[in-house]
């Protein structure tokens, strides 16, 4: 009896010893990472892309809803199919007087926090009732790709991939710890191939996941299998993978027609391409084989050292033979900016890639290269007389700000050393802008535009001259204040004239984008003339105000009319609201 009275008191002690190792008070609300994707429905049904936003570790599915919210998504691809037909531009429904907004189709929690996120196109050749897949991607240097089942309104595994360190490699294993950077996904924008940055484990090494063929999806071969699919969920076997479902080629995707990978093969960077440091990587547009873009430091450097060693990043264009596993170095492009940490795909006829830096916006491809200085810490002699005073003002700024016995107080030049990309040909000031692009990111809206936003939280859109597949020699580059946002941590491109603007301090935005003169943005003067005819003349103007009244007046949306002060109340205001007082 005694031994019968300890059981229950013994289970009673273990329950109130056992604790919750982690609890979710509220659901994360700022978000990561957002990409555009035909996710719920495939790009046949005529209707625009799906908003895909992740928030730690909660992925939300939105639709973009036009005009009313109970069309259904059919109905909506009819109507679209059936304006684009009438005009050349399928987005042209999108217009000032057509309310557009967005709807919550589904919301998943996942097991982790989302390092990051692409979308697998449909390979060129399937059917166009074929889905988009998503690559999401832990730092625990795991890979889950995922489709959307539209039965039953959930998230089916159709591969998962793990590169995580075995035990008695290199000591803990990496299932243990969490990575001090995220993995990088990536995808070919012809949906040939997606990649995975693994920057953990003190080296680089690039996770390569072939796609299924086109030619393996088809209508009569998933009617085919409907019954053993059926069986399989029955027995408790919804989520497939390639290593625990072997198929061959002639791989079948379960739950509908979706993009879909083969089995990942890891090619070590530092190893075999002499590639260490990756800082970011993009896939290329145009080439005959998947041609991946990485952009390294060849030897590490920081703001203290730049004196000693400058200039370290490196592009590198890495072709990659996917049924052989052999890949090469086609070009590269070394001695960029220290600071250089994002790339940006451009798509054809230009093709190559936007890098971006602190004081640099550059396009690097296999035919050309092109710089835009953006502010006087850029240096060099690039631009102007004015261009080269505010740089040599600004050295000399940051020499007083050094001790009497630093050697920058005696030579400027050690404070601020130019960049070798100042002073090489074919690197262009900007005109009537200044402007620190770190921590900025980057949309194509097409081939001749991109919108960048800064971490001010300011809009600026950058016009590109393009002559065949290379951009001009002269006025290549044209960078100018489009608005006002929120201070973005990524920005995704819905239709040519939607951009989300993701937010962790503030309210995301759907942006309607309208050009308000198309022939001054297409024509691209390589004179100070691109604010304006009376640009020039304004310091002029501004003494005369001084002595008279007879001042003009400001023209009607006169980028120069409106004071620098009042786009940073504008922007407190969006994030914070306006006071009682109005201020």
């Amino acid at each position: 009896h005694r031994r019968l009275g300890l059981r229950p008191w013994s289970a009673r002690a273990s329950l109130a010893m056992s604790y919750a190792m982690h609890k979710q008070v509220h659901p994360p609300t700022g978000v990561d990472h957002a990409c555009a994707a035909y996710f719920t429905h495939p790009i046949g049904d005529g209707g625009p892309p799906n908003l895909i936003v992740t928030q730690a570790n909660h992925l939300t599915v939105f639709a973009i809803r036009r005009e009313s919210s109970t069309a259904t998504d059919a109905q909506l691809g009819a109507r679209a199919v059936a304006q684009a037909k009438q005009t050349a531009n399928a987005d042209a429904s999108v217009g000032a007087d057509v309310e557009v907004s967005l709807e919550v189709v589904a919301e998943f929690d996942l097991q982790g926090t989302v390092g990051s996120l692409c979308a697998l196109r449909r390979r060129f050749g399937a059917p166009r009732n074929q889905r988009d897949a998503l690559c999401i991607a832990v730092r625990e240097n795991k890979l889950s790709v995922v489709e959307f089942d539209p039965a039953t309104q959930s998230l089916v595994n159709s591969s998962l991939h793990s590169w995580e360190t075995p035990t008695g490699l290199g000591g803990v294993p990496s299932a243990h710890r969490v990575a001090p950077l995220p993995p990088l996904a990536v995808a070919d924008p012809e949906g040939r191939c997606a990649a995975v940055l693994l920057r953990g484990e003190g080296g680089s090494r690039l996770a390569l996941l072939p796609a299924v063929e086109g030619e393996s999806f088809g209508g009569e071969e998933l009617v085919d299998v409907d019954e053993e699919l059926d069986e399989a969920d029955d027995a408790g076997e919804g989520v497939f993978s390639h290593k625990n479902n072997p198929r061959g080629g002639g791989d079948v995707r379960a739950r509908g027609t979706a993009a879909s990978v083969k089995d990942s093969y890891v090619l070590d960077l530092a190893r075999e391409m002499k590639i260490s440091g990756v800082r970011d990587a993009a896939f290329l547009h145009g080439y005959g084989e998947p041609t991946i873009l990485v952009l390294h430091e060849k030897k590490p450097t920081w703001a203290g050292r730049l004196a000693l060693v400058n200039d370290t990043c490196v592009l590198s264009a890495i072709t990659l033979d996917l049924d052989n596993k052999r890949h090469a170095v086609i070009w590269r492009r070394d001695r960029l900016p220290h600071s250089s940490y994002r790339l940006c795909a451009m798509p054809e006829p230009l093709g190559g890639a936007l890098v971006l830096s602190q004081n640099f916006i550059m396009h690097e491809s296999q035919e050309s290269s092109r710089a835009l200085a953006l502010n006087p810490l850029a240096g060099g002699d690039a631009g102007d007389e004015s261009a080269r005073n505010a740089a040599r003002a600004a050295a000399e700024a940051a020499a007083l700000a050094t001790t009497a016995g630093n050697a920058a107080a005696q030579d400027p030049s050690l404070a601020n050393p130019p960049a070798a990309l100042a002073s090489r040909e074919g690197t262009e000031s900007a005109l009537g802008v200044s402007v620190e692009l770190d921590a900025a990111h980057a949309a194509v809206v097409s081939e001749r535009r991109v919108l960048l936003t800064t971490k001010a939280g300011a809009l600026m859109l950058l016009s590109l001259r393009v002559e065949g597949r290379r951009l001009a020699r002269h006025g290549a580059m044209h960078l100018r204040r489009a608005g006002g946002a929120v201070l973005s941590s990524g920005m995704c491109l819905l239709t040519r004239r939607l951009l989300f603007l993701g937010s962790r301090v503030g309210d995301s935005l759907l942006v309607s984008m309208q050009e308000k003169d198309v022939a001054a943005t297409q024509a691209l003067p390589a004179a100070p003339s691109l604010k304006g005819e009376s640009a020039p003349a304004e310091p002029a103007a501004g003494k005369k105000r001084k002595a008279g009244e007879e001042a003009p007046a400001p023209a009607e949306g006169a980028p120069s009319s409106k004071p620098a002060g009042d786009d940073d109340d504008e922007l407190e205001a969006m994030l914070y609201g306006e006071g009682e007082g109005g201020g």
